[in-house]
């Protein structure tokens, strides 16, 4: 780790002869590393491509400007890095075919010329060369590399040109048209993918089913049933710290319009008006951590969990209204209840971004909570919630 710091101090303070300073995350270490173009047109393709491999002597300023000079071809883009130490040949290889890739949706080299430069003994078996040999058309070493005995014709301890190099699978060429069209939609999904440092608010509609455990006696002083109020209504605003982790404010309600029956009645000039009605809410306020285990391209898959407080209320009762030639007489059996707990939500979703603002979103929540006194026929409000809906990041 000491040495990929030095090389990002070093490669920090290059004046002139840098153009790039990237990172390549590999098996989540991020390995720094340095892209110069020696290149007239930098929009055209198809230029060559070689990766100089640094050892421990060279993490600096003056060895990276000495290895510039010295390996420096026209019309060729050079990469300079330190290998990260891997556990296998294979992983090795694995390794450079990732970089490769990784590199070629944003310089569009020849990849079917692409130069490996060691100046150092690369963890490499012989039988994993044919291998490496897909995607690296020839291997420069020094004269004692222990490469050299596994009598491969890629490998050499003469300097290469690029004439005449061919990885052992052919690629396609690119054209200047599709070169532009394909890193304009490389430019746009990587803007698409990344969350890191993103404000979110999300609205989602679904339905809300609760658990048969909950359910008790049908509240006859209310005269509601939570189990039958369906909605769910779900605001969330959120930040992500970087592109896994991030923090968020959740608020949702379920609500039961008022119901009302009434019967009218009477005898000798008198009328009575009998009514029963209730009405009940669920209101939800709490706080999250979210985690982006799986992010491609516009998808992204998320888990949240959620701790706050649920305050549910129903409220319902009976009127009578009698209307005489004396006048009005009114009685009411009215009764509100209200409970508070604390519950706790674990939510998976995904999100499809439609571009860098709008993006769709679903989830399955379930919540958890218990009262301290039955209200509106149930126990506690536990139960699933199936939600869709749209949001937007900035």
């Amino acid at each position: 780790m000491k040495k990929y710091v030095l090389l990002v101090l070093s490669f920090s303070v290059v004046v002139g002869l840098a153009q790039e300073k990237r990172n390549f995350e590999y098996n989540g270490i991020e390995v720094p590393y340095y892209k110069i173009a020696n290149v007239k047109n930098h929009r055209m393709p198809n230029h060559n491509a070689q990766i100089v491999l640094l050892n421990d002597d060279q993490i600096n300023i003056e060895s990276i400007k000495s290895l510039h000079q010295k390996y420096k071809q026209a019309e060729t883009i050079s990469y300079f890095l330190k290998v990260p130490l891997t556990s296998s040949s294979r992983k090795t290889v694995e390794f450079l075919k990732e970089f490769i890739a990784y590199n070629y949706p944003l310089d569009f080299f020849d990849r079917n010329t692409v130069k490996l430069i060691a100046n150092e003994d690369l963890q490499l078996e012989c039988d994993d060369l044919n291998q490496l040999n897909t995607s690296i058309a020839a291997i420069q070493v020094r004269k004692e590399n222990q490469l050299l005995k596994c009598d491969q014709p890629f490998i050499s301890d003469e300097p290469l040109i690029f004439k005449g190099l061919s990885t052992s699978k052919r690629y396609k060429e690119t054209t200047l048209d599709e070169r532009l069209f394909l890193k304009d939609a490389y430019d746009l999904n990587q803007s698409l993918k990344k969350w890191r440092r993103t404000f979110y608010i999300t609205a989602t509609y679904g339905h809300n089913s609760l658990l048969n455990g909950v359910k008790t006696n049908f509240d006859e002083e209310t005269l509601v049933d939570f189990s039958d109020v369906n909605n769910a209504w779900s605001f969330k605003m959120g930040y992500m710290f970087n592109d896994r982790f991030g923090a968020n404010l959740q608020i949702g309600f379920s609500i039961a319009p008022q119901t009302m029956d009434q019967e009218f009645g009477g005898v000798s000039g008198n009328l009575t008006i009998n009514g029963t009605g209730s009405g009940a809410g669920i209101i939800k306020i709490g706080f999250g951590g979210r985690y982006l285990p799986y992010v491609k391209n516009r998808l992204s898959l998320y888990t949240d969990l959620y701790i706050g407080n649920l305050i549910a209320t129903a409220g319902g009762g009976s009127g009578t209204v009698t209307i005489t030639n004396n006048g009005i007489s009114q009685t009411n059996n009215i009764l509100e209840k209200t409970e508070r707990t604390p519950y706790i939500s674990p939510e998976i979703g995904l999100n499809y971004r439609f571009g860098k603002v709008l993006f769709g979103t679903g989830n399955v929540n379930y919540t958890y909570s218990n009262f301290q006194n039955d209200i509106g026929s149930v126990s506690g409000i536990s139960g699933y919630s199936i939600n869709f809906g749209l949001g937007l990041s900035f």
